[in-house]
């Protein structure tokens, strides 16, 4: 930063300053002329690069992110929508008062069941929270329920 003293009875003889009195030390005025935070930094910022997305590339950043970040998930509701079609994949949303989540668990791990799932039952489910790409929804991929 750089001080100036201009002599004058206000500081704007120089335009784009700020000016400031010191004290009451008659009509000297000090000005600190203002730099930018890129000068006294010593780099420029830049605004950041406008980035379009497909719809398939942020799908597929945003399920990279939810899986390293969900790996191990608990989580408690109500079945409802209970499928299990031939394939012997399960497949329901499970809900609580305030929001719903799809959870699909595939045949290998619904074999290990010691029940069957129902509509109206009230589970804990372990699992992995994923996105279902094709429909960009958030999904839960169970590993086991209880």
């Amino acid at each position: 930063m750089q001080l100036v003293a201009t002599q004058g009875k206000s500081g704007r003889e120089l335009g784009h300053s700020r000016s400031l009195v010191l004290g009451n030390s008659g009509p000297a005025f000090y000005t600190f002329l203002t730099m930018s935070l890129a000068d006294q930094l010593g780099f420029r910022f830049a605004p950041p690069e406008r980035r379009v997305w497909t719809v398939r590339a942020l799908v597929a950043a945003v399920r990279t992110h939810v899986e390293r970040e969900y790996t191990d998930a608990w989580v408690e509701g109500e079945i409802s929508n209970f499928r299990a079609p031939d394939s012997g994949h399960l497949y329901f949303t499970l809900k609580d008062g305030n929001a719903q989540i799809r959870v699909v668990m595939f045949s290998s791990k619904a074999r290990l069941l010691r029940f069957r799932p129902a509509d109206g039952m009230q589970v804990i489910v372990r699992g992995r929270v994923t996105i279902y790409e094709d429909r960009g929804e958030l999904q839960i991929a169970a590993e086991y329920l209880e």
